[in-house]
């Protein structure tokens, strides 16, 4: 008689997440959760993890991790089935998440790898962060937009606390952003500037600078009945130079289109 074998080689994965908030997984109709990056991922009654953190080597959890497993029942003729595939699982979030990678998230083998993939997830993070609040605040330019060209005030949006969050993370990221050109650095250290100090602490911080250049040129556009596309919108929220410059050429060869047509039509008004 032919023994069936008992024994499995069990595979393990260490999600990891340098979010500030929980990341829910959907897999198969089930729901994992993965911790923060300042969270201690713990299983059992009131808790959200249905696998603990990861742990070093000395046994000390890791936060921002779970350690995943595969799952292995005894079936009735006394083998074995795996229930959940580790790496079914990886190879699905390779396949159909690539937007979690993008954000920062990772998947190693080695707890040692830990605190090395968490310190390179969090720009990666950061920056998601950054295009969501920017892709928020340009759909909802447009929705108001949509809403005067038809001559209405736009009604409250039923997104009003994701446009609130997006306006607040904007501000926050400005603060953070050094107000003070490197140039300026230099030259004082040189002995070399020109500008006054009282001056220089009149002077507007570069994000209200931006913001007004983005209003400008948004009424701008509107005054011309000219439509800014979504990109265009996110440029002139985000300052980017080089797509201003282009927009400010649209406007520009839009008023010399009506001018043109302006001077046309005085000459017909004249001749006649």
């Amino acid at each position: 008689m032919a023994r069936k074998r008992r024994w499995n080689r069990i595979q393990e994965q260490i999600l990891v997440w340098p979010g500030d908030e929980r990341l829910e997984i959907r897999y198969d109709g089930t729901l994992i959760n993965v911790p923060p990056r300042t969270e201690v991922a713990r299983v059992g009654d009131g808790h959200p993890y249905r696998y603990p953190a990861a742990t070093t080597k000395a046994g000390v959890p890791l936060k921002g991790t779970i350690a995943v497993t595969d799952q292995i029942v005894e079936t009735e003729d006394g083998g074995y089935q795996k229930q959940f595939d580790v790496s079914d699982f990886c190879e699905f979030l390779e396949t159909h998440c690539q937007h979690l990678f993008k954000a920062g998230f990772q998947i190693v083998s080695d707890p040692d790898d830990v605190t090395l993939v968490l310190e390179e997830g969090i720009p990666l993070y950061d920056l998601s962060l950054d295009k969501k609040a920017r892709e928020i605040l340009a759909n909802e330019l447009q929705r108001r937009k949509g809403w005067e060209d038809r001559g209405q005030p736009a009604p409250p949006s039923s997104s009003e606390h994701l446009v609130i969050w997006a306006l607040q993370h904007q501000k926050r990221r400005a603060a953070m952003k050094p107000q003070v050109d490197s140039k300026e650095i230099y030259a004082a250290l040189e002995g070399t500037t020109t500008l006054p100090i009282e001056e220089a602490a009149a002077a507007p911080p570069v994000s209200d600078v931006k913001a007004l250049g983005a209003s400008h040129y948004l009424e701008e556009a509107t005054a011309l009945g000219m439509r800014l596309t979504k990109a265009e919108l996110v440029a002139l929220i985000e300052g980017d130079e080089e797509q201003i410059e282009f927009i400010q050429a649209k406007i520009a060869d839009k008023k010399a289109e009506e001018a043109e047509a302006r001077e046309k039509k005085e000459a017909q008004a004249a001749a006649s």
